[in-house]
């Protein structure tokens, strides 16, 4: 069979430097699709690895020894997680070590996967044979019973029977059920000191005993790893924190570069796509979002708003046409959607990733799979053909069509052959083609009377790999200006020709006239296009108003006694599309090289820039904000000849200044906010401005640590309930108020809590969970936006908040934040959907139980029902019973928890 031939060919010649599915497709006489196809299978039977990269990769999976495979293994995650390096080592040697070990503290900020990397290591050790194919990793946070020591020893260390009322049976402790494993301590500074004293024997001779015992002591082989976000030295006993013989700091999400965040997301990808059980297509807009928005909660917030957005698209399918699943930028949380639309400085780091760069990417829910979808190749032709059906479907003529086109290819000739990387030509190019490609370089040099640069051949070698495979494929080459290229350059026509002859002795291959005229272009790229004579930065001002853009520009050319700037008005009733249009046909003319500086002022103009790169290859930068101050400042940079990186960076500085001076002049008074830009607020309401509430302010704000900037602490002295409900309505228009603190109760569907609530264990767990699901219900409020069609967002959100709070007491569970958003959306979408009145619900015919639990759940839903006057159907009801049931068989209810727990 062909899979056979290639997985052999694989085995015999990958060696260290791999083999791309061209090479191999090349060396067996198949066609590279084919191959590709069977690589991937390969891979997916675990007999094939492969590593991303332009072009890809592939290695035999399979060596001689199981230990060469588990450290090829390691030593391909260690390659695309490099930051990860000196951890990994770290850790590699705190468990080969004799006899049975290290103790290892893990380190590092809220969110950076300290629980993934130490699972992680548990599977490398039963790989390596370090540990038993059967070792157990048995998770325990340490937050759990944090104020009872008794319990703790209990649940550590097991009891015995009679041990303390209600003990009924021997029961085994965490140490035991992890024999021969890892017992993992997570948040270990949540352990209070008596909990640390009670591992001492343990961690130093593997002797514990049971509570209840006193006589018999017991042995354990038990590796212990530990994890804290916290400073070790103020948290942890000197006499604890000693017995950790290993410490590793696990580095930021910020810190690690983009290839191991694009790792990431891919990884999470694939999770949600084994999860779904459907590949997942992403937008490479979204990829492009989630590499550059800033990530506060490191990976585990990366992983969470993954999450999201794959749940905003699956709820959209749901609601409208169910089959592969697609995620758009319109599923993502708002802040990474405005972080991508606001911040344009990732341009370069982008384009150091091949794989962003694709209309989409598909996700296919097996370890490290990524496919390109059909269409996505980035070629001339495929950017021709693509470009052609969409002109066709927005109503062009024929001419306008041809006109496009010419702007796209002059944009392609611009990228190949100002983007080149002459060192890795051998590996995106066959032998052949770049013999082939030799051959046509020679012949050219001595029949034109320029030679051509490295430039030429390289855009040149990959083109004729492009062209020969169409033609092979019986797929058709046509020039939109055919015509116009060979009346324009005839010599290099005429070569072009003799090139084609020689195409077809050394291949068998008959490229058609039209292919002639594409290289005639290459050859003439260098006397057009490839003089880097010093050029001034082009200046373009674009703002919304008849006039604004225009005003502004005049008076900064009246002052500089100077006409630069191109200005371009944008009025409310003109389309940003046809803006655009007049900004291209403006630059189409200019010099390949040159560079565009964007001002403008909000919106969609911000893209402007990206459309300019793209379609015509420049070289581009967006500065988002327009005073006339800008563009004196940028006008007189670009006379001076100087970069447009100076340029920008320049007006920065300006900008800057002005933001320094304007905070300093409304110190004074701070104006109303806007509902969407409201900060959260923690009300504190006292009798008095006296010691206690002081006490309450600081102690909220340690609770609040995690928040700092995003949720603001305001006391007041209020004595009367309808004084704090006056205020209460008056503060409202300008804050979300997020939880009130009181000693008097107030009337108000604010989350409220008496003051010496807040210093009990339980009155402290309540206010964190209530902060954090309020964040999390912002981001919920942002996304229902794009599925729900048919009641009122807001009110269905609030109902449901209220209707979350009652389930969450009768079925005794507590709401994790990807349970909230199942369960919220889950319950928005039912109320939608039976909402819309062209969906009728069918006639229920059900045994339906008759326990309390699902009893009191119907009561609570008459209420949503009542309020959108709608009517659910016995069998949703039902489902959203069994649902609930399942969360809380497998959701244990905590009793302790910070708000770190809960992504931002």
């Amino acid at each position: 069979m062909r899979i056979d031939e290639v997985w052999t060919l694989l085995e015999q010649e990958a060696g260290e430097q791999g083999l791309t599915a061209l090479a191999i497709a090349n060396r067996l006489g198949y066609a590279r699709s084919n191959v590709s196809n069977d690589l991937n299978q390969l891979v997916k039977e675990g007999r094939a690895r492969k590593m991303r990269g332009k072009p890809v990769l592939y290695f035999p999976a399979v060596a001689n020894e199981k230990h060469d495979v588990d450290d090829a293994s390691l030593a391909t995650f260690l390659t695309s997680n490099r930051s990860l390096r000196k951890a990994f080592s770290q850790a590699r040697a705190a468990i080969l070590y004799p006899p049975n070990g290290m103790n290892m503290l893990i380190l590092g900020e809220a969110g950076v996967g300290k629980s993934m990397f130490v699972e992680m290591l548990h599977c490398w050790g039963k790989k390596m044979g370090i540990l038993a194919a059967s070792a157990p990793f048995i998770v325990f946070n340490c937050a759990d019973y944090s104020n009872n020591p008794q319990l703790l020893l209990s649940h550590i260390f097991g009891c015995r029977k009679g041990a303390y009322t209600g003990s009924v049976e021997d029961k085994p402790g965490l140490v035991e059920q992890a024999q021969n494993g890892i017992l993992f301590l997570d948040e270990v500074h949540r352990l209070p000191p008596e909990g640390q004293e009670m591992f001492f024997i343990f961690m130093d001779k593997g002797l514990y005993r049971r509570l209840g015992e006193a006589e018999a002591t017991r042995t354990a082989s038990v590796r212990i790893f530990a994890a804290t976000t916290e400073d070790t030295q103020s948290q942890l006993l000197s006499t604890f924190l000693r017995r950790f013989a290993m410490s590793i700091m696990l580095p930021p999400l910020r810190e690690r570069d983009p290839h191991e965040r694009f790792q990431l997301i891919q990884t999470f990808f694939n999770i949600e796509s084994a999860t779904l059980k459907q590949h997942v297509t992403v937008s490479g807009n979204v990829l492009r979002a989630l590499l550059t928005y800033q990530c506060k909660n490191n990976v585990g917030q990366l992983k969470s708003d993954i999450r999201f957005a794959c749940a905003m698209a699956y709820a959209a399918n749901q609601s409208s046409s169910p089959g592969a699943l697609r995620v758009g930028i319109q599923h993502l949380p708002w802040y990474v959607k405005e972080d991508f639309i606001s911040d344009t400085h990732h341009r370069e780091m982008w384009s150091t990733l091949p794989a962003v760069n694709h209309k989409a990417l598909e996700f296919t829910g097996h370890e490290q799979s990524i496919i390109v979808p059909a269409g996505n190749n980035d070629t001339l032709y495929e950017r021709m053909d693509s470009r052609a059906s969409e002109l066709k479907m927005r109503g062009l003529g024929d001419q306008d069509i041809e006109k496009a086109l010419e702007r796209d290819v002059l944009a392609y000739f611009r990228q190949v052959l100002t983007n080149y990387h002459p060192a890795a030509l051998h590996n995106v190019v066959d032998l052949q083609t770049l013999t082939l490609t030799g051959q046509v370089i020679s012949l050219s040099t001595q029949k034109l009377p320029y030679p051509l640069s490295h430039k030429v051949y390289y855009g040149l070698a990959t083109h004729l790999e492009n062209a020969i495979s169409r033609i092979k494929e019986n797929r058709i080459i046509r020039h939109p200006q055919l015509n116009k290229i060979r009346t324009q350059y005839p010599q290099e026509f005429n070569v072009a020709l003799d090139v084609l002859q020689l195409i077809e002795k050394m291949t068998d291959v008959r490229l058609p006239i039209d292919e002639a005229g594409f290289l005639a272009q290459f050859f003439a790229w260098e006397q057009q296009y490839g003089n880097n004579a010093k050029r001034q930065v082009k200046i373009i001002v674009a703002a919304h108003g008849a006039q604004v853009a225009s005003a502004m520009t005049a008076t900064a050319h009246a002052l500089l006694a100077v006409e630069y700037a191109n200005a371009f008005d944008v009025p409310l009733e003109k389309k940003t599309c046809e803006v655009m249009e007049d900004i291209i046909t403006l630059l189409e003319g200019e010099s390949a090289h040159s560079e565009v500086l964007f001002l403008v002022d909000m919106g969609s103009l911000k893209m402007f820039a990206d459309e300019v790169r793209e379609r015509l290859g420049m070289r581009t930068r967006t500065f988002t904000y327009v005073s006339t101050m800008h563009i004196i400042d940028a006008i007189q940079g670009a006379l001076a000849g100087k970069e447009l990186d100076t340029i920008y960076q320049d007006l920065l500085v300006i900008d800057s200044e002005k933001q320094q001076d304007n905070r300093r002049n409304a110190c004074a008074q701070c104006p109303p906010v806007q509902r969407d830009e409201m900060k959260k607020l923690v009300i504190i309401v006292c009798s008095s401005a006296g010691e206690k509430a002081v006490v309450l302010h600081h102690k909220i704000e340690s609770l609040l640590k995690d928040q700092q900037g995003q949720i603001a602490i305001k006391t007041c002295n209020l004595q009367q309930p309808d004084a704090i409900q006056e205020y209460l309505l008056g503060i409202g228009e300008q804050w979300h108020i997020a939880a009130l603190i009181s000693l008097l109760p107030v009337a108000t569907e604010i989350p409220q809590f008496a003051c010496d609530e807040l210093f009990t264990a339980s009155g402290i767990t309540r206010f964190i969970h209530c902060i954090a699901s309020q964040r999390n219900y912002f981001l919920l409020e942002d996304a229902l936006n794009s599925v729900i069609h048919h009641v009122d967002r807001q009110r269905l959100l609030s109902e449901i908040k209220k209707f979350n709070a009652q389930v969450q007491a009768l079925y005794d569970i507590h709401y994790t934040f990807n349970i909230l958003i199942g369960v919220t959306m889950h319950v928005a979408c039912l109320i939608d959907r039976i909402a819309d009145v062209t969906c009728q619900p069918e006639g229920d015919n059900l045994a339906l139980p008759e326990d309390r639990l699902f009893i009191t759940l119907q009561k609570h839903l008459a209420r949503l029902q009542q309020v959108f006057n709608v009517v659910i159907p016995q069998r949703d009801i039902l489902a959203l019973h069994e649902l609930l049931l399942r969360i809380k068989n497998s959701v244990p209810l905590v009793s302790g928890a910070t708000l770190s727990d809960a992504p931002a």
